[in-house]
């Protein structure tokens, strides 16, 4: 099964630190039509969907859900109400229509996608911007032959920023993201014209960029932002699908 996850929905579960309790959210919405009866073998059954060690994570996530309200429960009825994403939305305030495509079978990996999504997203951004460039300019200048890039720089210390979250965090997101399949990476070097018997002397000197120094075949490289490719479809959650 497929769901269209918001990707305001995933920014937000990362910077508010409520992955578990999204990813429990989205397991209830795939085995569901929007009301269930959360029985105790159900919940078994869900712990060891989502590779929960006891049936108390479930139980925990859920009461976050329902403290947010995008679970609802009715104690008369014993039935659970899955809120609709349209109304999470309105709850966190998001604007964007804009969805990644999550393959439900996949919710043990579902906080490798939720990074992958949010990357991806940015990619996507810059994609676009790309082709909006060359759309406007098809009437002025000579088309261009060269394709439009795949791969777009992706800083860590950006995303640190967006989340709200370390940079060390937003490294480790993101080597998830790539370790599940979700994105593709590649790393950037450029030369730096000094000896490499000179590396302290010249990290001394540029102390702003000391850490990204890095040796490789005896030479010294300047490692820049890591160049991404999503490797996740997203669609309008209105419009037609846009393949970009």
């Amino acid at each position: 099964m497929y769901l269209l996850i918001p990707v305001e929905i995933c920014n937000f579960a990362i910077t508010n630190k409520c992955i578990k309790p999204l990813q429990l959210y989205i397991y209830l919405k795939s085995i569901s039509s929007g009301k269930l009866f959360f029985t105790k073998q159900g919940q078994a059954k869900c712990a060891k969907a989502l590779g929960y060690k006891s049936v108390k994570s479930v139980t925990y996530n859920l009461n976050l859900l329902l403290k947010r309200n995008w679970v609802g429960y009715n104690k008369s009825s014993g039935i659970y109400f899955i809120r609709s994403f349209r109304r999470i939305k309105k709850f966190i305030n998001a604007k964007s229509n804009t969805c990644a495509e999550f393959n439900t079978n996949e919710i043990k990996n579902f906080k490798g996608f939720v990074a992958g999504a949010c990357i991806g997203y940015l990619v996507n951004q810059q994609k676009r911007k790309i082709w909006l460039t060359e759309s406007k300019n098809r009437d002025s200048k000579p088309i261009s032959q060269n394709p439009i890039p795949d791969y777009y720089p992706v800083a860590n210390h950006a995303l640190a920023q967006i989340w709200k979250v370390a940079i060390s965090t937003a490294f480790v997101l993101k080597k998830l993201a790539h370790k599940k399949g979700y994105i593709s990476v590649k790393k950037e070097f450029q030369l730096i014209n000094v000896s490499i018997n000179f590396k302290k002397q010249y990290q001394k000197s540029n102390p702003e960029i000391a850490h990204k120094v890095r040796v490789k075949n005896n030479k010294l490289f300047l490692q820049e932002a890591d160049k991404i490719m999503s490797k996740i479809r997203f669609k309008s959650s209105r419009k037609k699908p846009k393949h970009i």
